[in-house]
C-alpha cells in the first residue's frame, strides 16, 4: 500500500513539474509576442525596410563605423535567416528581422525563468519577474533600432550565469567567444566566474580550475576583440549626438532630463529594491552583482548615451530582477 502511495506522489510531482514547465513556456511565448509587437510597431515596418536594413547591410558589407562594425555575430545570424527566406521567395528582410527578435526575446524570458529556478524562486514570483522584464523591454526603446547585439548580450550573460551555477565552467570559454564576437561589453563574463569561485562557498573547491578557465576566457575575449579590429581595420568613431566618449558623454548624460525619465521608465525602483534585499540573496547572486553591476552602472555614462536604456538590460535581467524577486519571496515567508 505504501509503495502505491509513493508512486502516486511521484506521479503527482511529475505532473506538477510538467504543468509548471508548460506555464512558464507559454508565458514566455506570450511575453515574447507582446514585446516584439511593441518593439516593431514603435519603429514601423517601413523603418525596418529602410534604416534598420541600411545599418544591417553596412555591417555585413564591412563599411560600418566603430564600434558597430565589430559587433558582427547577431547581424550574421540575421543575415542567414534573411537569405534562407529569400531562397524560399518570402519577404526576407521583415521575416528575418522580426523572427530573429522573437527568438531573442523568447530565449531571454526562458533563460530568466531558468535562472530564477536555480535561485529557488517559486513559479508564481518568477512570472512576476517575467512581467517586469516585459515592461522594461517595452520602455527601453528610446532612440533605438532593434539593437540585435544588445539583446544577444543579455542572452550571453544569462547563459554564462547558468553555466557557472551548473559548474560546467569550460562552457564559459565558448560562451565568451560568441559574446565577444557580438559585443565588446561581454568582457565581464569571465569576471562572473572569478567572483563566483572566490566569494561563494559553492565555488571554493574549484578555484584553481575556475581561475584558469577565467583567464583562458579573457584571452579568448582579447583575441576576438583585437582580431575583429585587425580584420576590419580602424574605423571612424560613431558619435552620439555629436559627443565623444569620456567626460563629454558623462556631462551630456547627467544634464539631460530625458536621461532620468528613461532610466526610471525602464528600471523603476528595481535597483533600489534589490539592494535593500541584498542580505537575503544567495552568495551566487551577490557574486554576479559585484562582477557586473558596479562596473556597468559606473562606466556606461562615460561610454554611451544612457537615455538609451536598453544598455541596462544586462544588469537588470541578471541581478536586479532576481534580487527583487528574492526580496519579495522572503516577505511572503514572514
Amino acid at each position: 500500500m505504501s509503495s502505491v502511495i509513493a508512486i502516486e506522489k511521484q506521479q503527482e510531482t511529475l505532473r506538477s513539474k510538467v504543468l509548471s514547465m508548460y506555464v512558464i513556456f507559454v508565458s514566455a511565448v506570450l511575453f515574447s509576442l507582446f514585446t516584439v509587437f511593441i518593439q516593431v510597431t514603435n519603429l514601423s515596418l517601413a523603418y525596418l525596410q529602410s534604416d534598420q536594413l541600411d545599418r544591417h547591410r553596412a555591417i555585413i558589407e564591412g563599411v560600418a563605423r566603430s564600434p558597430y562594425q565589430y559587433r558582427v555575430l547577431s547581424e550574421y545570424l540575421v543575415e542567414s535567416i534573411i537569405r534562407t527566406c529569400a531562397s524560399l521567395g518570402n519577404h526576407s528582410v521583415l521575416i528575418g528581422f522580426i523572427s530573429f527578435r522573437l527568438l531573442q526575446n523568447l530565449a531571454i524570458f526562458l533563460l530568466l525563468s531558468t535562472l530564477c529556478k536555480r535561485l529557488d524562486i517559486d513559479q508564481y514570483i518568477t512570472l512576476l519577474g517575467m512581467s517586469i522584464l516585459a515592461w522594461a523591454m517595452t520602455h527601453s526603446l528610446y532612440d533605438s533600432d532593434l539593437a540585435f547585439n544588445t539583446y544577444t548580450d543579455v542572452i550571453c550573460y544569462l547563459t554564462a550565469a547558468l553555466v557557472i551555477l551548473s559548474h560546467r565552467y569550460t562552457w564559459l570559454i565558448a560562451t565568451t567567444a560568441l559574446a565577444a564576437l557580438n559585443r565588446e561589453t561581454s568582457g565581464l563574463i569571465p569576471l562572473l566566474l572569478l567572483c563566483y569561485i572566490w566569494f561563494t562557498p559553492e565555488g571554493k573547491n574549484s578555484r584553481r580550475v575556475g581561475t584558469l578557465i577565467a583567464v583562458i576566457a579573457w584571452v579568448v575575449y582579447a583575441v576576438c576583440f583585437f582580431g575583429l579590429r585587425m580584420f576590419f581595420g580602424t574605423r571612424e568613431l560613431a558619435l552620439g549626438y555629436g559627443h565623444r566618449p569620456g567626460l563629454d558623454y558623462f556631462v551630456y548624460n547627467i544634464t539631460r532630463p530625458i536621461t532620468y525619465v528613461q532610466l526610471f521608465g525602464t528600471l523603476g525602483l528595481l535597483p533600489l529594491m534589490s539592494i535593500i534585499s541584498f542580505s537575503r540573496w544567495p552568495s551566487s547572486l551577490r557574486a554576479f552583482f559585484w562582477a557586473v553591476a558596479p562596473i556597468w552602472m559606473v562606466v556606461h555614462p562615460f561610454v554611451g548615451i544612457i537615455a538609451e536604456t536598453r544598455y541596462f538590460l544586462v544588469p537588470l535581467t541578471l541581478v536586479f530582477i532576481p534580487g527583487t524577486l528574492l526580496g519579495i519571496s522572503s516577505c511572503r515567508k514572514v
